[in-house]
């Protein structure tokens, strides 16, 4: 058989094998990772929204909320609650498994994206390098918000990518389909409605590209835009009762809102403190050139001559390539409030994932052999590098920094490391251990004691109970704050025990509290 055609039904089965590998052990994984800071708050909009519908509560209780919660479409709660609803587990053990499931969606939506722009081969790679990516990854674990947008936002670029460069643009099945996939990431964020104008630039680019002008072809298409806006701004009306309020108009204010949002909080950039509302311009390209795998990188860098020479993938490389770029860049001139690195632009990772594999595909398709087989190997050994990562530090993917930076032990200090505080629960496994070892149960506390009680629904070992209170035996210390507090901190010489990175990165610590000496007689007993 003609090696091609193998190559072709290769690259046509792999995708379907890897994905139906990947799903179950996303969702059985995801039951490793500890609750981070925006579950809460949206497991009980989830549960207020579940209310309403159950006429619990009224519509005019969602006019204001804390953290601007209202502000948000509840897509992923509500669904989130109704699961809960009907399976007998853990409820942030059920919402991590949904976000692995949306994770594992991003990972399909960017597989079809880069296979419709480049082929099979193209979607292969891209498939890999997303599922690849640590960062990535452990956003699929416990995020909440920016993942699930990502997600619907990659739906939404797949159906764009597939508008013609001919008449009809747009027919009546493609114009719903885009809109519900807007609909439903504006049911996640307002920000979405920044995929309604990607929509209208892409249809206008094929027109110009198709040269017709034809006012009756013209006229037909504007219409089939405004269905798709009509149905992308009611979709996301049952997942949203603040909307309710004011319909469509109310998506605007939203995204106004949240983009106003303050964080009054400081976090570490670059090696200094920094405030979110003043941030270098620098701070996305930094954090994108260290966070983002090598293997990445360096597929993007050969998708360069995509970009330049005319050939069939040029269109679709610009298209990624603006998907990617135009969110950096009107972040950083509106000097938009961001901490927490990038996750609030999570949504670009996927085009840059598909930029990347038309780069590799471009390397492995050489007409030398030699150049095709360095491709190959330097492919290898750069999907190797984050693989080997994730498996050495799970369930702890979410801090990886790629070798320009020294990984995690060269971030230290200078980025911040588990903003999402998920290694606090491995801290509490570490000390279930303890307590089973003393016999009794142990208390334990901190200044993130309320992230610690919704993961204690997984360890019954232990209490948990505010610092304030002085009965707790151990100190939970995430290594989250200041320069100044992290070295005092890490100078300390009584921490009982530490979770680190294989590369000794600590995340958080384990320290003596009120109740310590209790525990040690215990112990010893």
């Amino acid at each position: 058989m003609d090696r091609g055609i193998v190559w072709s039904r290769l690259t046509r089965l792999l995708p379907t094998i890897l994905l139906g590998l990947l799903l179950p052990l996303m969702v059985l994984l995801s039951k490793d990772y500890g609750v981070t800071w925006d579950e809460r708050p949206r497991q009980a909009y989830g549960e207020k929204v579940w209310q309403f519908y159950a006429g619990q509560v009224q519509r005019d209780q969602f006019l204001t909320g804390p953290a601007r919660e209202h502000l948000y479409g509840a897509l992923f709660d509500l669904t989130a609650v109704a699961l809960q609803k009907v399976l007998p587990l853990d409820p942030y053990v059920v919402r991590h498994a949904l976000n692995s499931a949306f994770g594992w969606l991003g990972i399909v939506g960017c597989y079809v994206l880069a296979a419709r722009l480049g082929g099979s081969p193209v979607g292969l790679l891209a498939l890999v390098l997303l599922a690849v990516a640590p960062r990535y990854w452990g956003d699929a674990m416990n995020n909440p918000k920016d993942l699930p947008f990502a997600t619907c936002a990659t739906a939404a670029l797949v159906v764009m990518a597939g508008i013609p460069a001919r008449y009809p643009f747009l027919t009546i099945g493609r114009a719903l389909t885009l809109g519900v996939s807007i609909g439903l990431a504006l049911s996640v964020r307002p920000g979405g409605l920044l995929f309604l104008a990607y929509a209208l630039v892409v249809v206008a680019v094929q027109i110009v590209r198709s040269a017709d002008y034809t006012p009756r072809h013209l006229l037909a298409t504007a219409g089939l835009l405004l269905v798709t806006t009509a149905v992308a701004t009611t979709v996301p009306l049952p997942f949203w009762p603040w909307l309710q309020h004011r319909p469509y108009v109310g998506l605007v204010e939203a995204l106004a809102g949240v983009s106003n949002f303050g964080w009054g909080g400081t976090m570490i950039f670059d090696g200094s403190d920094v405030s979110p509302k003043q941030l270098p311009w620098t701070y996305v390209p930094m954090w994108l050139l260290y966070t983002t795998p090598l293997v990445t990188l360096v597929g993007v860098f050969l998708a360069a001559p995509t970009l330049v020479r005319p050939s069939l993938d040029r269109m679709g490389a610009w298209g990624l390539l603006a998907a990617a770029l135009f969110p950096v860049a009107y972040v950083i001139v509106k000097h938009s409030t961001l901490y927490d690195g990038i996750r609030h632009l999570l949504f670009i990772v996927p085009p840059i994932v598909a930029l990347a594999a038309l780069g590799w595909r471009a390397g492995l398709g050489s007409r030398r052999p030699a150049v095709r087989l360095v491709a190959a190997l330097a492919l290898l050994a750069g999907v190797a590098e984050p693989v080997g990562f994730s498996i050495r530090n799970h369930p702890n993917q979410a801090v990886y920094f790629n070798p320009l930076l020294g990984g995690p032990r060269g971030a230290v200090g200078r980025f911040e490391l588990d903003y999402w505080g998920n290694c606090l629960y491995q801290a509490q496994q570490h000390v279930a251990a303890t307590a089973i070892r003393a016999g009794m149960p142990i208390t334990v506390s901190g200044g993130r004691w309320r992230i610690m009680m919704l993961n204690r629904g997984r360890i019954p070992q232990l209490a948990v109970t505010r610092p304030e209170a002085g009965r707790h035996h151990l100190e939970l210390v995430l290594m989250r704050g200041r320069r100044q507090e992290l070295s005092d901190q890490m100078a300390r010489n009584d921490l009982v025990d530490r979770i680190e990175t294989t590369d000794g990165a600590v995340l958080c610590a384990i320290a003596p509290g009120p109740r310590y000496a209790e525990l040690v007689a215990r112990l010893h007993r």
